[in-house]
């Protein structure tokens, strides 16, 4: 079964546009799409464009695309696909220009002029434009190698295939692999981005790894530049939004509004105590507000601001008596401090006055325990005075 076939099993993990060699045989680039799927298969799309700048400005003809033969399976699935040429520098992206030679002549003749006012089209491929004296041609610039300037028909590159498990080189249109490494065997890679570090003429392949590791490749060599650990992947917000960009800068989503940004060159470390800015916090006057009319405060219907200075500050209304009280500016919470040392005391005093008030209960009820007693003793004496008083001595 193909790989267009198992769409079901094998969802796309990468797509890229490149204009590349597709067959064995080909002498000339062609459009093509390289499609990377979840389970290793990179498969490569023919895409036949329409045969005129007017036909596809104006969707006369549609983009067809045709699967080739052209298959690589890797290991793992597919993360990234790049393009070099044998020296290991980036593939220019392909691009075509026009120029209309017949341009709109402001002298021209009311012959000329009157001759071409309709607007014709002949056939599917040819355009007849009004008012510039002809039809329009098209100048398409010549595809050139990035190392030369003369054009080359079989000019050979690279395609980088990098999967969670391999990395391979594959010369095209021989397809022949160059170069294949093996990332990990025990863990997968996350992310892997072509990048430069110093310039745009040393390519090579960051991947950060499930361990949380940063490999650097270097190309088309596949050496080990760089093999440090760096992050480990703890969150899957780190996999989905880890990335790396030109001169070795990178950067990741460290929490849903935080963006965490590193590097990996040495170089720019060095440097980054100089480029770090700092925040002006310098005191600025503000300008004075012009002045408003009496009038026009007084009767207009929004209210306006006042400054409180203005109003009972010490330049207009004057200095205020001894006996009036002022604000004595002072920090919070020494006065919080003061307050609750002063209601600590209050404590104490209201409980001490508790406790004296109990002390003098007590006291009050032994007075007057000690008075009826004396009243019970006073009654006692003066009954046996009374039984005793008329009584002679004789009788006892």
């Amino acid at each position: 079964m193909s790989s267009l076939e198992n769409v079901g099993s094998e969802p796309i993990q990468f797509l890229i546009f490149a204009n590349t060699y597709v067959l064995k045989t080909d002498t000339c680039p062609s459009p093509t799409l390289w499609v990377g799927t979840n389970c290793g298969t990179v498969v490569v799309i023919t895409l036949t464009m329409p045969d005129s700048m007017d036909n596809r400005v104006l969707c006369l003809q549609t983009v067809l695309a045709t699967p080739s033969p052209t298959i690589f399976r890797l290991k793992g699935s597919i993360l990234n696909i790049g393009f070099l040429d044998l020296n290991g520098c980036s593939l220019p992206l392909s691009a075509e220009s026009w120029k209309d030679n017949n341009k709109r002549n402001e002298n021209t003749t009311p012959t000329t002029s009157t001759t071409s006012e309709s607007n014709k089209r002949t056939g599917s491929l040819t355009i007849t434009r009004t008012g510039s004296g002809g039809s329009s041609t098209i100048n398409r610039m010549a595809k050139t190698s990035p190392t030369s300037n003369t054009t080359d028909v079989r000019d050979s590159h690279l395609v980088v295939l990098t999967s969670e498990k391999q990395i391979r080189l594959i010369v095209m249109p021989q397809q022949i692999c160059a170069q294949k490494a093996v990332i990990t065997e025990t863990s997968f890679a996350v992310r892997a981005d072509l990048v430069f570090i110093k310039n745009q003429d040393a390519y090579c392949l960051a991947v950060y790894l499930g361990t949380g590791n940063i490999v650097v490749y270097s190309l088309p060599s596949l050496r080990i530049l760089i093999d440090n650990d760096f992050l480990p992947l703890t969150d899957v917000r780190i996999a989905r939004t880890i990335l790396f960009s030109v001169n070795g800068h990178g950067m990741y989503l460290s929490s849903p509004s935080e963006l965490t940004k590193f590097t990996i060159l040495a170089s720019f470390c060095d440097n980054l105590t100089d480029m770090i800015g700092s925040v002006y916090t310098g005191p600025k006057e503000l300008p004075e507000p012009p002045k408003q009319s009496f009038f026009k405060g007084f009767f207009g219907g929004t209210p306006t601001p006042l400054d409180r200075e203005e109003l009972f500050g010490e330049s207009n209304a004057g200095k205020a008596p001894k006996t009036m009280a002022r604000l004595i500016p002072g920090s919070v919470e020494h006065t919080k401090a003061q307050s609750s040392a002063v209601g600590g005391e209050f404590a104490k005093l209201k409980e001490s006055l508790s406790e004296r008030g109990e002390r003098l209960g007590k006291l009050e009820d032994s007075t007057v325990r000690m008075q009826n007693e004396a009243e019970a003793f006073g009654s006692m004496a003066h009954a046996v005075m009374l039984k005793y008083r008329d009584k002679k001595w004789y009788q006892f």
